[in-house]
């Protein structure tokens, strides 16, 4: 599961990633037996303003059990890894993208996605190679996309994005926007 804490005290494990509340709101991301009776992992992840998990479907499990968790932040002090498609907060907030071990000990990738506006990451899925795909809003004429994208240029107040990053989450692989001349978001995404 994962979502948003303002609570210092929140229920996390020895050895996870991030023992402390980085302040204000954090990500949590906790794992729990089949039948509920035991926390098995459970991190915070964040930085020192508001960091969130959007929606229910921003995180997901990779075949190797590691997480991926989406959301926005508006910390410039988010954990990125080196190597990362971006490392540079760019605006009011931002998407994030990170990948977790399967027992939330260790930060394998993080990356920043987003333009110098507010940018939402809404909902995250994983191909059978382990790209993983993004959706959301942005309200960012330069958020990043791809060259022969189905949209290159902003349309109105919002657009819905759909970003593919490569498993590692250091290369932007395509993205685009998609809307019209008002607001636009994107909530849900599957791979077919």
């Amino acid at each position: 599961v994962a979502g948003f804490t303002y609570s210092i005290g929140f229920p996390i494990t020895a050895g996870a990633y991030n023992t402390n509340n980085n302040g204000g709101e954090d990500v949590f991301v906790s794992k729990l037996n089949g039948d509920l009776t035991s926390l098995l992992a459970s991190t915070y992840l964040g930085g020192q303003s508001s960091d969130s998990p959007r929606v229910t479907s921003a995180l997901a499990i990779d075949s190797s059990g590691n997480l991926y968790v989406a959301g926005l932040t508006y910390s410039p002090d988010f954990p990125t890894t080196p190597g990362a498609f971006d490392t540079s907060f760019n605006g009011d907030n931002d998407t994030f993208v990170s990948k977790l071990n399967g027992n939330l000990t260790n930060l394998l990738a993080s990356t920043f996605l987003g333009g110098s506006v507010s940018d939402n990451g809404n909902a995250i899925a994983i191909d059978p190679v382990g790209n993983i795909y993004v959706t959301g809003l942005t309200h960012s004429s330069d958020f990043p996309t791809t060259p022969g994208s189905f949209a290159t240029s902003f349309h109105g107040y919002a657009d819905a994005v759909i970003s593919k990053l490569n498993g590692a989450l250091t290369s932007l692989l395509a993205s685009t926007f998609l809307g019209g001349s008002s607001y636009d978001e994107g909530n849900a995404i599957a791979i077919g």
